[in-house]
């Protein structure tokens, strides 16, 4: 999960604060459906779940939301981050920085046991709606995120494509 702290810095594009979640699918007892839905784990609320035309968010059975597919705006970026714990098998690195560091980017040499800190590229997903939903994931594997980002948009595309048909009694 992903949120903003503070302005762009010289060697990365934000400074953020992460928690580590799981996505996968997952079975979602409280729908019945011949689809298993995409899950998200949300690390500061309710769950996502998304099924063809409508996403679930639950948190329990007093507290969920239904999203249509076509409600949501979905976006991905490339985010620099500069991962101090161990970077992911899957992440790619794509520049250094210092543990102490200048404002033009060079190792600040007052410091004894100044050390080098990878930079890496993520890919960062966001969802959004007009009713206040705002999620932010982040993705150690770029080009999956990237990928899938492009398979989920075009699909939203075609939902949002569909014209409402009548139902006859």
């Amino acid at each position: 999960m992903l949120t903003t702290e503070s302005q762009p810095g010289p060697a990365a594009s934000t400074s953020i604060k992460t928690t580590p979640v799981e996505f996968g699918i997952k079975n979602f007892e409280e729908v019945k459906s011949l689809f298993e839905p995409l899950w998200m784990k949300n690390a500061n609320g309710a769950d996502l779940y998304f099924y063809p035309g409508f996403i679930v968010m639950f948190s329990d059975r007093r507290k969920f939301g239904l999203i249509g597919i076509s409600e949501l705006e979905f976006k991905h970026d490339a985010v620099r981050y500069i991962e101090t714990a161990s970077v992911p098998r899957d992440a790619k690195i794509i520049d250094h920085t210092w543990a102490k560091v200048n404002k033009n980017g060079s190792p600040d040499k007052r410091f004894k046991n100044n050390y080098q800190i990878p930079v890496v590229r993520y890919g960062a997903i966001l969802l959004m709606t007009e009713t206040g939903v705002h999620e932010e994931y982040m993705f150690s594997n770029y080009e999956a995120s990237e990928s899938f980002a492009r398979a989920f948009t075009a699909y939203r595309n075609v939902i949002r494509s569909l014209k409402p048909i009548a139902v006859m009694d």
